[in-house]
């Protein structure tokens, strides 16, 4: 028997409230990573596009602004319809993934990125997986699975 303390529950709870709150097309698999600026580390969307271009004219990306409803705090979003098999061949090489249960129920395990270089790092890393023949190879969906 699974016992769900009040704690929990109310954490779920306002989870699941915050993710009525986002459009509702983005499934949390859709999410590459979400860009939440700290202080004056600030990039904006059109920065953001202009590098998305750059360091991917082969792929498309959509990218979504949005104002979190628990701490009203701008964030940017990087989606993808494969972002869950990016990501899982990302975090073989080493990058983290969000494991907080409010993040996930919103976003997956896409990584909140709060730094300009760390953003930049990320960019490049997801570019050299992309540029691997096999990035989803050991992860292909089984129909009907």
């Amino acid at each position: 028997m699974l016992i769900i303390s009040p704690d929990l529950y109310a954490k779920i709870d306002e989870a699941y409230s915050s993710i009525k709150q986002l459009p509702s097309e983005i499934a949390p698999h859709e999410y590459v990573l979400i860009y939440s600026a700290t202080d004056d580390d600030v990039v904006t969307e059109s920065f953001l596009k202009k590098q998305i271009n750059k360091i991917f004219p082969d792929v498309h990306f959509s990218i979504n602004t949005m104002i979190s409803p628990i701490d009203e705090q701008p964030k940017i979003a990087l989606i993808h319809p494969k972002a869950y098999l990016m990501l899982q061949y990302l975090i073989t090489l080493g990058a983290s993934g969000e494991f907080d249960l409010e993040h996930m129920a919103r976003f997956g395990f896409s990584p909140t990125i709060e730094r300009p270089l760390d953003l930049l790092r990320f960019l490049k890393k997801l570019r050299q997986v992309l540029d691997c023949p096999t990035w989803n190879a050991p992860f292909q969906q089984i129909d009907g699975v």
